[in-house]
């Protein structure tokens, strides 16, 4: 039987790692724990009928409805694992072959394989124990993989979903949702964002890991990384599981004590980190869950760092044609290009370290970035970078520089981000991307520039979009510095009035409407993008309370109250010195103010 099984299924060279048997004491056990008696579906290997073909003629190009659950239930002191598994919508009699599978992937190694035939409605079910003497726990990287015979005489995947691991170890639950053919993947545009927070605690030796979704296809499981290496494809160090729900929200937390492979975690948060977001429904070009969020992590000090996740769309539009001097002229798109820069003057040993992370350039780009003198993005450059945009239009660069003209950081100096594959009209690469540099500390040795995109000079300007109210959103991130007495606040909005001034304000009391704290200004973009970093100094609190609010306001309008009309808000989750607040609209009745 297992010979007939890996003539198809999705990795031939490697029988499972375990071998099924029939154990009535540990069947009746199950009773209980799976809620059916399952002495006829643990048979032995040879009592499993031989596998028949009997695809439908138009299975091959009809999109997968497949789905169901699977449970896992592991019993460490008799090395037992007992799987289940319910299937609906599958293609009506036909043989299914199901895997647990390892490499948190739903194309990882086989474990523990299963087999049965759908009915003619195409119901299916299938029950098996397994010799586990390996595992004490069942390991939070398993998935859950149903497959048929596919055109090419290949495994086809109909359905998949990452295994949920209760507080136990012991028990697991995959709700299956269908997988798509390769060919229909692509038919949308991913509109998933999010904000992912870290936060590694050097006594506890942990590190801390929350997500908040938006955007993402609904009621969708998904899983989610931080990868090394500084890419979105790099080895994958920490993963997340999550399902969104109906207006594809979705949210994770965990903490880890070391990473997937079992090393130690880093006492600082490395600078090469990316955090990616996967639709485990969805294959990319790889046979791996679709990537549809990523976005590199920034520390905002060494053991606290935040994710803003932009979405990715696969596969990558080609790059637009270049002419022989690698220049392409005459482009009208819209620059989204945006980011973050931070500069750390270290006055005693006469040293500046720049560092910049960049999101939402065009894919695979090479960049150039400069630090301008004289009040301008136009002016003298002081200090160059490099860097290479990939796939998703993130990019990274640091450089420490010396630097003996100043005991401070100058107040006149601007961050401009350029894409050296188009010209501007004076021939030089085109801006795409700039901000002024902004001194935070009192030292005048730590500031950060906020880069917001910059539209080409030849695109004619384009008239900003009507907005309708009730359509602002956002995320914003607190980090509590409670040694320096420092609240660092990040807020990323879309869907704002464009080109207005926005107040962004941290309320106390429990309510949108409690008394302002902080006040944090900002101004939208002509596609109504807002993003705002603000440091907060002589801050008293140990901890971020648990009754702050966040709320994001149009002064150009007023509300009922007679106040700024409130646009959208959101209660800072926090479970101590970090706190997240997903920002939802508001709506309601608007008068101009004259």
């Amino acid at each position: 039987m297992q010979k007939n099984m890996d003539d198809w299924s999705n990795n031939p060279d490697r029988p499972p790692r375990k071998k099924s048997r029939t154990r009535t004491r540990f069947a009746r056990f199950l009773f209980g724990v799976l809620g059916s008696v399952l002495l006829v579906a643990v048979a032995a290997a040879t009592m499993v009928p031989k596998l028949t073909y009997r695809l439908p003629t138009q299975a091959d190009s009809a999109q997968s409805s497949t789905h169901g659950d699977a449970t896992l239930h592991l019993e460490p002191n008799a090395q037992l694992l007992a799987v289940q598994a319910n299937i609906s919508n599958a293609p009506p009699n036909t043989v299914l072959v199901m895997n647990v599978l390892g490499g948190n992937s739903c194309t990882g190694p086989i474990l523990f394989p299963l087999q049965t035939t759908s009915d003619n409605t195409g119901q299916a079910t299938a029950t098996m124990i397994f010799d586990d003497p390996q595992d004490t726990t069942i390991p939070s990287d398993w998935f859950f993989n149903v497959q048929t015979k596919g055109p090419d005489g290949n495994a086809l995947s109909i359905s998949c979903s990452p295994i949920q691991v209760d507080s136990s170890g012991l028990t697991g639950h995959a709700t299956l949702s269908p997988v798509q053919p390769e060919g229909q993947n692509f038919s949308t545009q991913s509109t998933t964002q999010g904000l992912t927070t870290l936060h590694v605690d050097t006594n506890a030796h942990t590190l801390t890991v929350e997500t908040l979704i938006f955007g993402a296809p609904p009621n969708t499981p998904l899983v989610m990384h931080v990868h090394g290496e500084g890419s979105c494809t790099g080895p994958i160090l920490f993963p997340l599981q999550a399902t969104s729900n109906n207006a594809g929200h979705a949210s994770a937390s965990m903490t880890f004590s070391q990473d997937i492979n079992g090393n130690p975690l880093p006492t600082t948060i490395p600078s090469d980190w990316f955090f990616n977001v996967h639709d485990t429904t969805r294959q990319g070009l790889d046979g791996k869950p679709l990537s549809i969020a990523c976005g590199p992590v920034q520390t905002i000090d060494p053991t606290t760092g935040f994710a803003k996740l932009d979405p990715v769309q696969s596969p990558v539009a080609p790059t637009p044609t270049q002419n022989p001097f690698g220049v392409t002229t005459g482009l009208t798109t819209l620059s989204t290009t945006e980011g973050l820069t931070t500069l750390q003057l270290d006055p005693n040993a006469q040293t500046l370290t720049i560092q910049a992370n960049i999101f939402g350039a065009p894919p695979n780009r090479p960049l150039v970035m400069h630090v301008h003198g004289d009040g301008s993005c136009t002016g003298p450059i002081l200090f160059p970078l490099q860097a290479t945009s990939d796939f998703a239009g993130n990019a990274s660069a640091t450089i420490t520089v010396n630097y003996t003209q100043n005991t401070m950081i100058p107040k006149n100096w601007f961050f401009n981000v350029h894409d050296v594959t188009r010209q501007a009209p004076d021939g030089k690469p085109l801006s795409i991307a700039c901000g002024p540099i902004q001194v935070v500390d009192p030292s005048d040795s730590l500031a950060y520039a906020l880069v917001l995109p910059v539209q080409p000079s030849q695109t004619a300007p384009i008239a900003p979009l009507p907005t309708l109210q009730g359509t602002t959103q956002g995320l914003s991130v607190l980090f509590l510095n409670a040694a320096q007495h420092i609240l660092n606040v990040l807020v990323h909005l879309i869907g704002a009035p464009p080109n207005i001034p926005l107040s962004l304000d941290i309320h106390g009391d429990g309510s949108c409407t409690g008394p302002t704290l902080f006040i944090i200004p900002a101004t939208s973009t002509v596609t109504g993008n807002a993003t705002a970093l603000m440091p907060f100094n002589n801050v008293q609190d140990t901890q971020i309370p648990n009754n702050w609010f966040f709320s994001v306001d149009d002064p150009t309008k007023k509300g009922p109250d007679g106040q700024p009309l409130s646009l959208a808000c959101g209660p800072i989750q926090t479970p101590g010195q970090v706190g997240l607040a997903q920002l939802t609209p508001i709506l309601g009745p608007i008068t101009s103010i004259q």
